[in-house]
């Protein structure tokens, strides 16, 4: 369980940055933690690591940048990395709590599929810049709960995501997305670290994704925040907040245990989302 003062990573989604958690510690308050926003690869005005070969490259680069012992919340594609930091550097990982996030696609011929789409983005990228990406981006269904967040905050993440450089970004996409990605599955299964799985209950796929994951997993929880869709974050940071708070500040919190492991793990790439 959490120790007081642990320190806390927050890892932020595809196209995001550290930026995205300010909503979130404001809700938070006073916690007993140190929150760390990091930015992750193929990310920020100067991009690092894009000579990283694997998403498995990539994440441990980044526990290399993080302390001996830590928590860590990820959102989307950073929920991807706590979920890989947990099941890669067990030792070292208290708790993590994924938010929106993929295991893996465990179907060979889905993977191909989305890592296909993945490629597309880079190649949109790379040939027409952070603009076209982004209005492309911002089409996807996963993004339709957020029209009634207040403007400011959607001009103020739009922003975000068009400062990005579009040849680190094409990348990221490449090496970091989800059909790149070898299925976490096993691998938490087998570390056995408190995993928190969060989802927005407007999120169909992802909420899906959560509570497989708490039946599947040993020492995994499921967690919805209500009326909020892919990204609690910017929808609905304080419901967020008070999920999380109990780990923030160090609380144990009740682990159910594995239930039934019949069901696979990826659920179907045709949704097309983070």
């Amino acid at each position: 369980m959490p120790s007081d003062r642990l320190p806390v990573a927050l890892i932020h989604g595809m196209l995001g940055g550290p930026e995205v958690w300010a909503p979130l510690v404001e809700a938070l308050g006073p916690t007993a933690a140190p929150l760390s926003p990091i930015t992750l690869p193929g990310h920020g005005l100067t991009p690092w690591g894009t000579d990283l070969a694997t998403f498995e490259d990539a994440v441990d680069a980044v526990a290399a940048r993080l302390p001996e012992r830590f928590g860590v919340v990820g959102y989307s594609l950073g929920g991807r990395f706590a979920l890989a930091l947990a099941a890669r550097h067990p030792s070292r990982i208290a708790w993590a709590a994924a938010i929106g996030a993929d295991l893996g696609i465990e179907d060979e011929r889905e993977r191909r599929s989305r890592r296909s789409w993945d490629r597309s983005l880079a190649a949109l990228a790379r040939a027409r810049g952070m603009e076209a990406l982004v209005r492309e981006w911002e089409r996807l269904p996963v993004f339709e709960s957020q029209r009634g967040v207040d403007a400011c905050a959607l001009a103020a993440q739009r922003e975000r995501r068009l400062a990005h450089d579009p040849s680190a970004i094409a990348w990221a996409l490449e090496t970091l997305g989800t059909g790149s990605m070898r299925p976490l599955w096993a691998g938490l299964e087998r570390a056995g670290v408190p995993t928190l799985l969060v989802a927005g209950s407007l999120d169909t796929k992802f909420s899906r994704l959560a509570q497989r994951a708490a039946q599947r997993i040993r020492g995994a929880r499921a967690l919805l925040v209500e009326g909020a869709g892919h990204s609690p974050l910017l929808e609905a940071p304080d419901a967020l907040a008070a999920l999380l708070r109990p780990l923030m500040d160090g609380q144990a919190w009740p682990v159910p245990p594995a239930a039934s492991r019949r069901d696979g793990g990826g659920a179907s790439i045709g949704e097309r989302r983070p």
